[in-house]
């Protein structure tokens, strides 16, 4: 149900946030799955393309995994398609961050990037943006986790099918 309330306070006109529809949320989850797959299909052409000249042919050590959260990620939102409840979503999230950092990982160990030619020190940089992803998505899988267990405890609280609530004594 959306809330398209309009609230006026002190001559400000606010719309008051609302869940996207399960429309909306569809529509992403089929834009999800069309990026991811443009991007797979790039990941595997772009040494060819020469796009990229600080691209080592080291990347192809990084395509494996990045191949597999691709892979995963197109999955997860096809299943969303279907059916997109805490239960499926939190868990596949989860999952889906944890590929993230299988990729940040090995990003930083194989570091396919050669920055030399730029007069700035760039490897710093990059591999701080590294460690950054691998904290946001450790924060991701925390957050799945949490909602997760709201959940649960939500259904925990609700009545058995059919049954009152509370039950009386």
């Amino acid at each position: 149900m959306r809330d398209d309330r309009v609230v006026c306070s002190s001559c400000r006109v606010e719309r008051k946030a609302t869940a996207p529809s399960a429309v909306q949320r569809r529509f992403g989850y089929l834009m999800s799955v069309a990026v991811n797959a443009v991007m797979l299909w790039g990941a595997h052409r772009i040494l060819d393309w020469g796009w990229l000249p600080f691209l080592t042919p080291a990347w192809a050590l990084v395509l494996p995994v990045l191949t597999a959260s691709l892979v995963v990620a197109i999955v997860a939102n096809v299943l969303f398609l279907g059916y997109d409840g805490v239960w499926l979503r939190a868990p596949a999230n989860a999952v889906l961050a944890g590929f993230g950092i299988a990729v940040s990982v090995r990003l930083w160990q194989v570091f396919p990037f050669d920055l030399s030619g730029y007069a700035f020190t760039w490897d710093a940089v990059v591999r701080v943006l590294i460690v950054l992803s691998i904290v946001g998505s450790a924060i991701a899988i925390v957050v799945e986790v949490g909602r997760l267990a709201r959940a649960a405890a939500r259904a925990a609280d609700e009545p058995p099918s059919g049954e009152p609530w509370p039950p009386s004594a």
